[in-house]
């Protein structure tokens, strides 16, 4: 994102992600560290961000509002085609290192999404 301030960033990543605010969340180098997230002051330092911001959208496969076992979401991404499909690898792909869930290794198992920040 290309912003200035981080509340234009956590408003630009509302927009994209089409959520409400409350599932924006931000971090910057002048507070408290998240809980959830494990070394995010030491990586964004060895990085140069001095800022970061996610979602914490709940679960949803396939326009359903529900979590998804492993197996049918690794069936999912297997079935993606094109842009969509290149579109969801290089999200997974991107995702920092520390997002280390059952999920993420079925799928670098599976498919080869693996990390490459």
């Amino acid at each position: 994102m290309d912003v200035d301030d981080l509340p234009s960033a956590k408003e630009a990543l509302r927009k994209r992600e089409l959520c409400p605010m409350r599932h924006i969340s931000s971090w910057s180098r002048d507070s408290e560290a998240p809980d959830n997230i494990c070394g995010l002051p030491e990586w964004a330092s060895a990085h140069g961000v001095g800022a970061a911001i996610w979602t914490g959208l709940p679960p949803k496969i396939g326009g359903e509002a529900r979590r998804a076992p492993v197996e049918e979401v690794v069936a999912y991404l297997r079935g993606l085609r094109g842009a969509v499909r290149d579109n969801a690898e290089r999200y997974i792909r991107r995702a920092p290192r520390q997002i280390d869930t059952l999920y993420r290794r079925q799928i670098e198992a599976e498919l080869g999404w693996t990390y490459e920040g």
